[in-house]
């Protein structure tokens, strides 16, 4: 059978799954980089700043893990125990990109020390399982929970991601506007001020300007119309 040019030249086509792993490989290559400066700043247990070439300042969010918020119990032990790491020192941050906030992301290396890795073996952070399923950092939080390090010496650790749901909640139900009152509605009384003191062995009331306020062997803080008047301050 005599086959024709353009039968000759026909492009192969990929298969569309082995297409789209190609991509996602390409992305990944354009997405990683690695990144070597000196630590100018520590924000919080999970974050720091880094000063690349003396002149290029990176924001970078420690991937995989999630350290307390600085609101929350534990969260400045946490900030501290990433400045004792690495502040002021030349680190490596292998980068995977960008997240949300535009801040960079990676692992941290402090010479051959992982950073990230130690927080969480050391009990100052959480494995972020939501978006890491590293099986290193799920063994290192289930040593640090077994050994009862860090956070998790004292027990009801708070989670950082449901820390910041629940103040979020809280947030946003101070920010409502609360309800008038109707104008028939009848308003609570305000509670009588105790500031005058009652001499409940004379039943004489006296004011604080007098000599016998909470001077007396047996009396009480009461209100300005119980008792009778004294008669040197006139109650």
């Amino acid at each position: 059978m005599q086959v024709t040019l353009f039968e000759r030249r026909r492009p192969v086509l990929l298969p569309a799954a082995l297409f789209c792993a190609l991509l996602a490989i390409a992305a990944a290559a354009v997405q990683s980089e690695t990144l070597v400066g000196k630590v100018i700043g520590v924000h919080d247990g999970d974050t720091l700043t880094l000063l690349i070439d003396k002149k290029k300042i990176v924001k970078v969010r420690l991937e995989a893990i999630d350290a307390p918020e600085l609101g929350q119990p534990f969260g400045s032990h946490s900030k501290q125990a990433l400045s004792n790491l690495c502040f002021g020192k030349q680190v490596r941050v292998e980068s995977s990109g960008e997240d949300r906030y535009g801040r960079t992301l990676g692992r941290v290396f402090a010479g051959d020390l992982n950073v990230t890795q130690r927080l969480v073996e050391v009990g100052s952070a959480w494995h972020y399982s939501q978006y890491s399923d590293s099986r290193e950092l799920a063994e290192s939080e289930a040593r640090a929970r077994k050994d009862r390090l860090g956070l998790w010496a004292a027990g009801g650790a708070i989670a950082p991601w449901e820390w910041r749901k629940t103040e979020k909640e809280r947030r946003q139900a101070a920010s409502k506007p609360k309800p008038a009152a109707a104008p028939d509605e009848p308003q609570p009384e305000a509670s009588p001020a105790l500031d005058h003191w009652l001499n409940t062995s004379t039943n004489v009331r006296h004011n604080s300007g007098c000599r016998y306020f909470e001077n007396t062997k047996r009396g009480r803080l009461c209100t300005g119309a119980e008792g009778k008047a004294c008669g040197v301050c006139g109650g």
